[in-house]
């Protein structure tokens, strides 16, 4: 009977684990989907040539607190920022949408 007993717990344990694993799962499935489907605005930064108007680089400034849920606080944002320029390029900062397109019905 003490055999029966130990086994008895093991299976619970392992039924308890396999509901807990399904349930992390299913959150963190359920997290990815929603952050994949939330439009957000990022800050990009263009360098451009002074002499010749060519842009030389681009790409987005980097930075948890720099990821918008609204363009406004974004541009915000790019409103008080004030690029470094030098005689030879300058930076010029604006508010880019990321994420899925928006769908008209």
């Amino acid at each position: 009977m003490e055999q029966g007993t130990r086994k008895g717990g093991k299976d619970r344990a392992a039924a308890a684990l396999a509901l807990l694993c399904g349930l992390l799962v299913g959150q963190l499935a359920h997290a990815e989907r929603a952050k994949i489907q939330r439009p957000y605005w990022v800050i990009v930064a263009t360098i451009i040539d002074l002499r010749t108007g060519q842009a030389l680089d681009q790409g987005k400034l980097e930075g948890r607190d720099l990821e918008f849920d609204d363009p406004v606080k974004c541009q915000a944002m790019v409103d008080m920022i004030r690029p470094i320029a030098t005689d030879h390029v300058t930076a010029v900062l604006t508010c880019s949408r990321v994420g899925p397109v928006e769908v008209s019905l």
